[in-house]
């Protein structure tokens, strides 16, 4: 993998979610962009660099004309790289990039301990949160939130939540009693691991929020906490998948976690089963 920075990593994969949306196969891209047809591929499959000149080819070639969106990957691919910081995406259009990277993941492993992700929100659920999230997040222009959904043949899904989360009713009592119902159809089709991480773990959270995608064969970290940050830890020091990986450790089992998401339900409305 020769991706040097988060946000191209991004980037590329953004683009390429762009030229599957427009009906383009690889070859006929590479065509509109006057690129080598291996060039492209390479690009997509993470082993090869992307530059500004050449974002901007496939750009036009993919009738990307919005300034702000051009703007956006020009920012992220001009971004020096961050000396122990995540690379903000501040832009308009940003949680679109961020559902391409979602959906190009193999795997995701989510923290939170404010809110259910977005991705796993259910509708009403999402209305509430999206409202809130809209005052928490400072960056500059548009954003537009909404519920994020990913295929029915997605990334493997594991959320980390922290017991908090089930005792916060967000949306009220009926609202969260369906979110929390609909966490355990999750785990009862089996679609996600859904783990409870005990408020007595005695683990410092490494913040509201945290995802690791395994996005080629790179661990992306996203933190949506306030707009959406990126980061490449290096291999052989990776703090936040070691934090992950703690929080994982001593959350409780998918089975356990179940019961207790069905007690936390019964208490938000008791005459709910």
């Amino acid at each position: 993998m020769t991706t040097r920075m988060p946000g191209e990593l991004v980037a590329v994969t953004y683009l390429s979610a762009v030229r599957r949306t427009v009906g383009m196969n690889r070859l006929q891209a590479a065509r509109a962009a006057g690129l080598p047809a291996h060039v492209l591929y390479r690009l997509e499959r993470g082993s090869a660099g992307l530059d500004l000149h050449t974002a901007t080819r496939l750009q036009r070639a993919y009738g990307i004309t919005s300034g702000q969106d051009i703007e956006a990957v020009t920012r992220l691919l001009r971004a020096p790289e961050p000396e122990g910081k995540m690379q903000r995406d501040s832009g308009p259009g940003n949680r679109e990039r961020l559902m391409a990277c979602e959906r190009a993941s193999r795997a995701i492993r989510m923290w939170t301990a404010f809110w259910v992700p977005t991705v796993l929100q259910t509708p009403d659920y999402a209305r509430t949160a999206a409202r809130r999230e809209r005052l928490l997040d400072s960056g500059p222009g548009p954003v537009r939130l909404g519920l994020r959904t990913l295929p029915r043949r997605g990334p493997r899904i594991t959320l980390l939540i922290d017991e908090i989360v089930l005792q916060r009713p967000i949306g009220g009592p009926n609202v969260m009693a369906g979110q929390l119902a609909y966490l355990q159809r999750l785990i009862e089709s089996r679609a996600v691991a859904v783990r409870v991480v005990p408020i007595d773990s005695c683990i410092p959270p490494p913040g509201p929020h945290l995802a690791e995608l395994q996005l080629h064969r790179t661990r992306l970290y996203v933190d949506e906490s306030i707009g959406v940050h990126y980061a490449i830890d290096s291999p052989d020091r990776s703090r936040h998948r070691a934090h992950l990986d703690a929080l994982e450790a001593a959350a409780a089992s998918p089975e356990q976690s179940y019961d207790w998401i069905g007690r936390a339900r019964t208490a938000l409305v008791p005459h709910q089963s």
